[in-house]
């Protein structure tokens, strides 16, 4: 039971600091920076940060060049729904979905690699992480450490595992939370 305690404070404490580095929503840069530490830091197999880090560099300019287009459309289409401010609340709630979805994905990818790291010697856990992942990055971290790399094939099969939990678990209630316009698309 202590082990478990010690476990879950040191998850808390790592979680707390990726919460810290992620900033608010509207820091799709910064959190770019911290998805490619993650990447460095996992020793170049956890590459979903990598996709992610030139996803958030992409979307900061992505959303406003689509916020100059949202807005000439709400204005142009007169024939649509609303007002031109209801419109444009509806692109609003969309992009700030968006930017919460990869911000609560990247504290994510932060805890899960360090937590694993971190508890690579006791085989610590703790329920609010994918166990399977976890395992998996401490298996590829471990046979890097005993100079056997990665191969493609196994860190691929980390991106897909870690790519399919966090659209199960964060990108699916997030953009129905922050828009339920969505209608489960």
């Amino acid at each position: 039971m202590n082990a478990m305690n010690d476990a879950q404070t040191r998850y808390d404490q790592i979680l707390a600091q990726a919460t810290e580095l992620a900033g608010p929503p509207s820091k799709l840069c910064k959190r770019a920076v911290q998805y490619h530490h993650i990447y460095r830091t996992s020793g170049g197999i956890f590459c979903f940060a990598l996709i992610a880090a030139h996803g958030a560099v992409w979307a900061q300019w992505y959303l406003k060049i689509a916020r100059i287009g949202a807005l000439g459309l709400a204005i142009l289409d007169v024939r649509g729904p609303g007002t031109i401010g209801s419109r444009m609340a509806h692109f609003v709630a969309y992009t700030n979905a968006l930017k919460d979805i990869n911000r609560r994905v990247m504290i994510k990818a932060y805890s899960i690699l360090h937590f694993a790291k971190d508890g690579m010697i006791d085989n610590a856990m703790v329920d609010d992480l994918p166990a399977d992942i976890v395992l998996e990055i401490r298996r590829l971290l471990a046979k890097q450490m005993a100079g056997h790399p990665a191969s493609d094939t196994e860190k691929r099969a980390l991106y897909e595992a870690f790519f399919r939990w966090e659209q199960d678990n964060d990108v699916a209630d997030g953009v129905e939370r922050h828009w339920p316009h969505s209608n489960g698309l």
